[in-house]
């Protein structure tokens, strides 16, 4: 078959010709060449010779400096049907703004749509209009498919008879850049309208002319946002996105279209797409249905990935059409696409035993964007992670990681709670030696304390170069940092690590520290070490127990949702009263004035500030005591608005708005609490992994059955058949 090349323009039926429009309107001989299209070039007029001696010429000018126009400034005549002075945007095709009239009206027949008809046809059939765009980069064709309505269709049609290579045209360089007839006409439903033009381009169009038609991606700026950017690239691809049944059939079955077209090529160029990414999409379930009906869909190899490794992929990575629908959260087409891989191993009475295959969504397998690793991605839509409750599948995806967990999650929990729990030990040994001399202190505890800081910290170093090995194969490492640092904040790996550091930074200073130059850095770095060593203790220990899982869940939630909210407002209006106060407080150069004693200086006023917006503790307000100054009683009122105001605004309203936002946090944190304990699970099972993966053994949950991982479910034998069933209501 032959390669898609560009082709030279349609020839040109042998029609009457279209003559280039002069003050005088000379006729002139012989067929008349228009130039290829001048940007700089945005309209010209043109006289279109009379088809009968009883009519007049047709001046005109057509205008593509925005949208394709045509004007016409005298009244056209044809038979008995005339046209008034106006112009017609081929977008809103059959709608004419006449000039007497500030509105536009849809022509009839009786109104002198025969003449737009015959006018339309005039120029982009005998003439070379089809080769220019306007600043969309349209061709006029285009124009009359967008209009998207029956006259304008069948106006396309007679065009494309006249003309076949009109079919082939595309968008140019620009938002809607590779857009065809095809696609326009199957984004607008217009499925038999496509069908028709599928047929029509297999009988007239040239093979070159075909590849165009049947396999320009539409890779505009316009298709790279929701949700065009899911329809994939190629008219097959947004055929099935838009459930056009009839019109897959016909590029799949067809003699001629079928040797272009297939389900396992030609990925968008966006979003590596493959026909089926753009089905499961969609979210139609009854379109899968069929497509996984067809021979042919490749989905056991490379192919059935979403694109090449040499194709930019941004956030759609090599996924598979399940890892897709897991990634958008779609349970349904996620179950279904699951029971299609499934294989059934017995059968009995109502039930089933499905053998579902792991290759796709394990993380041990061989896919580097498994069904496992999506639920830990920051990015995770709610629907996806919800598909780690029980309410899916019986709970099937958290059962695997609760396998994982068997066969060696805890043992890996109990080795890292071993460590920490030694470590912390030496390190509380360390800090409480800052208390003695420096002559005294045992540099044993704080050398031993160094060298278990450095194997955990060798030990997550590991972890974190093993997930950018296996994520560098799709992206550069510095597409990778936001994604790696947000996974080490959701771990405790950064947290962890800086605890570390600072114990490696105080023990350092704690040896060399002979005449105690170093006692402030040393007591500030182990105190820190030791709160962040012993919080990420605690966590750990919590995890395998649910109950303890979610308590600890809502606590981390409030302390990193709603309390850095509260102390922003609490800071600022503390800083705004502490000055107000300060300023009105009426004590005279060294005079100090004892009604409210701490405001004498401005470090104790500070703290009582602080005092009063962290614990409610009112500093003494005695008005008993003398006040110094001439005007002292102005001092007195104007000190007293704002102290008691004060009150009002910081131990009262700031309080209790606090309060009614920890119990709201409290109440939808507890709702979802299963839900975030099980993500908090999981992320530490995968961790487990990556850290288990630098020894031997499989990793894999499932049974290992015939050489493939599987996972065992038994269930009604009728659910398969009930989820492609629900697509239909």
């Amino acid at each position: 078959m032959e390669a898609p090349t560009r082709t030279a323009p349609c020839a040109k039926p042998p029609r009457q010709e279209i003559k280039p429009h002069s003050p005088a309107r000379q006729k002139s001989s012989g067929r008349l060449q228009l130039q290829p299209f001048i940007k700089a070039q945005s309209s010209r007029e043109f006289i279109i010779p009379p088809k009968s001696p009883d009519m007049l010429p047709w001046p005109v000018i057509m205008d593509w400096t925005v949208q394709h126009t045509i004007h016409w400034s005298e009244t056209l005549h044809m038979g008995s049907s005339h046209l008034e002075p106006g112009s017609a945007n081929l977008y809103k095709y059959p709608a004419v703004r006449f000039d007497v009239e500030a509105f536009e009206d849809i022509l009839g027949v009786e109104e002198g749509l025969p003449i737009l008809q015959d006018l339309v046809l005039s120029l982009l059939v005998n003439h070379e209009f089809f080769d220019i765009r306007d600043s969309a980069s349209a061709y006029p064709i285009h124009a009359l498919l967008v209009a998207n309505n029956d006259s304008s269709l069948q106006l396309c049609f007679r065009i494309f008879e006249a003309c076949p290579r009109l079919m082939a045209c595309v968008h140019g360089p620009g938002p809607f850049k590779g857009e065809s007839a095809l696609h326009i006409l199957i984004v607008n439903g217009r499925f038999k309208e496509a069908c028709a033009l599928l047929e029509l381009a297999a009988k007239h169009l040239s093979n070159a002319e075909l590849y165009t038609l049947l396999l320009s991606p539409a890779d505009g700026g316009f298709f790279t946002s929701e949700p065009m950017m899911h329809y994939g690239g190629t008219p097959l691809a947004w055929a099935c996105h838009h459930s056009a049944k009839e019109v897959v059939s016909i590029m799949l079955s067809h003699p001629r279209l079928s040797q272009v077209v297939d389900l396992n090529r030609d990925p968008c160029p966006n979003t590596g797409y493959f026909s089926a990414h753009a089905a499961v999409a969609s979210g139609n379930v009854m379109m899968v249905n069929f497509l996984l009906k067809l021979d042919g869909l490749d989905r056991g190899t490379r192919n059935s990935k979403a694109a090449d490794f040499g194709i930019p992929l941004g956030k759609w990575p090599l996924y598979t059409p399940l890892q897709l629908a897991f990634k958008l959260g779609d349970s349904k087409m996620t179950e279904r696409i699951i029971y299609s891989l499934a294989i059934v191993q017995w059968e009995w009475g109502p039930l089933a035993s499905l053998a579902i295959p792991l290759a796709e969504i394990d993380s041990a397998g061989p896919h580097p964007n498994d069904c496992m690793h999506i639920l830990e991605l920051a990015s995770a839509s709610a629907g996806t992670k919800e598909m780690i409750l029980d309410t899916f599948m019986q709970g099937f995806i958290f059962k695997l990681f609760d396998q994982k967990w068997e066969k060696f999650g805890k043992h890996v929990l109990m080795g890292l709670v071993s460590l920490k729990i030694t470590f912390a030990s030496f390190l509380i040994s360390v800090g409480m030696s800052t208390r003695h001399s420096a002559e005294v202190r045992h540099e044993t505890a704080a050398t031993v304390c160094i060298l278990l800081a450095l194997a955990q910290c060798v030990i997550y170093s590991a972890v974190v170069w093993k997930l950018v090995v296996d994520a560098s194969s799709q992206e550069s490492y510095w597409k990778l940092l936001p994604e790696i640092w947000t996974w080490m904040r959701t771990t405790g790996v950064r947290n962890n690590i800086i605890a570390y550091l600072l114990t490696i930074g105080g023990c350092i200073c704690s040896i060399v520290n002979e005449k105690g130059r170093w006692d402030e850095v040393e007591r500030s770095a182990l105190a820190v070490a030791f709160f962040v060593t012993a919080s990420r203790l605690l966590g750990m220990l919590f995890l395998p127990f649910q109950q303890l899982g979610v308590f600890a869940r809502v606590v981390d939630k409030l302390v990193s949702t709603d309390l850095p909210v509260f102390l922003t407002f609490l800071f600022s209006y503390m800083t705004i009263f502490y000055f107000t106060l300060y300023i009105a407080y009426p004590a005279h150069d060294d005079d100090e004035v004892d009604v409210v004693p701490e405001f004498n200086d401005p470090f104790t006023a500070a703290k009582a500030m602080l005092d009063l917006a962290i614990a409610g503790q009112k500093p003494v307000f005695d008005t008993s005591a003398p006040w110094v100054g001439i005007h002292s009683w102005h001092s007195l009122v104007v000190f007293a608005v704002f102290y008691y105001l004060c009150l009002i605004m910081i131990v009262v309203l700031l309080m209790r708005l606090f309060m009614a936002m920890l119990s709201a946090t409290f109440n939808g944190v507890k709702a979802t609490a299963t839900l975030e304990w099980r993500l908090q699970f999981l992320r530490f099972v995968l961790f487990a992994e990556l850290l288990r993966m630098h020894l031997p053994g499989e990793t894999f949950a499932g049974e290992k059955i015939n050489d493939q991982w599987v996972y065992l479910l038994t269930q009604p034998k009728d659910r398969r058949s009930n989820v492609a069933d629900a697509s239909k209501k």
